[in-house]
């Protein structure tokens, strides 16, 4: 952390009750981030996890209904939402990544500048004028968070920023966003379910539990070797841990016929493949 680090954050008393729910998902959060800090946010699902980042990025309630208590103050953040299709707002990968900065005003030259550099910094290796829709999952997890890194946030928060990726994707993304905050000197929360890779570039790491409470708050190693046996019995998936038993299901019944199975690497066309098959087959639109 240097004296031109950018990006504090400090939450008071934050409490998220949405609308019609008995209970809040978020409960008397209380916690200050130095800026330059590099933090992982971990929790079981619907512990808050998400919403903690929109209320971080001030986008609280205008993305849902429902009662806010305490108070959240934060730099220039920018938002990396879990589900890309979310924040999708022009037809093309230029002008889906150049949005933010058309926003602030960055000039024309400038803008194309950090466009391609974003763009070949997360690997996507699509030509500017690819319709932005038109790309796999993975593919648009990229295009958001160059978008995003295309910014220069003072706080650079990520849900989920690997989550659609293979491993040699993953790897790039993570590459990707170390290199922008160690360039803007930024402040970076990262949620991610399977967080082990995030472990050697953060320092810090918050742990919410299923009441939306924020219960452990230090270095991530520290937290892994004291509170191991509660962090499993949250459900989160550490290091050395045997992963999750896969659920088998009988679709014999339910879905006769035969079942394929499609996979590959990041960007190579399963989706275009299944928007084929899709377009040929009706009868699979109804079944899928």
């Amino acid at each position: 952390m240097t004296t031109s680090s950018r990006g504090g954050v400090q939450v008071t008393n934050l409490t998220w009750t949405p609308f019609a729910s008995p209970t809040p998902l978020l409960n008397n959060i209380n916690l200050r981030i130095e800026p330059g800090e590099r933090v992982l946010l971990v929790g079981p699902s619907g512990s808050g996890k998400s919403t903690l980042l929109r209320a971080i990025a001030g986008l609280l309630d205008e993305t849902e209904s429902g009662q806010l208590i305490g108070q959240v103050r934060a730099e220039q953040a920018g938002l990396l939402l879990q589900d890309p299709n979310d924040s999708l707002v022009s037809d093309t990968i230029y002008r889906e990544v150049a949005f933010g900065l058309e926003n602030l005003g960055v000039p024309r030259q400038m803008m194309s500048e950090r466009v391609a550099d974003q763009l070949n910094a997360v690997a996507l290796g699509k030509p500017l004028e690819h319709a932005s829709r038109d790309l796999s999952g993975g593919e648009m997890q990229r295009m958001a968070l160059a978008g995003v890194l295309a910014m220069s946030p003072d706080v650079l928060l990520l849900d989920e920023p690997t989550s659609m990726l293979d491993s040699e994707s993953a790897a790039s993304v993570r590459a990707a966003v170390v290199s922008a905050v160690d360039a803007a000197n930024s402040t970076l929360v990262v949620v991610e379910h399977r967080f082990e890779p995030w472990l050697p570039l953060v320092g810090r790491m918050l742990v919410l539990n299923h009441l939306g409470q924020l219960i452990y708050d230090g270095k991530p190693s520290e937290i892994l070797r004291k509170h191991r046996n509660e962090l499993l019995e949250l459900g989160l998936w550490l290091p050395g841990s045997k992963p999750p038993k896969t659920q088998i299901f009988d679709l014999s019944v339910k879905a006769p016929g035969k079942l394929t199975v499609l996979t590959g690497r990041s960007g190579a066309g399963k989706t275009t493949e299944l928007k084929r098959r899709l377009r040929e087959d009706p009868l699979a639109k109804s079944i899928l």
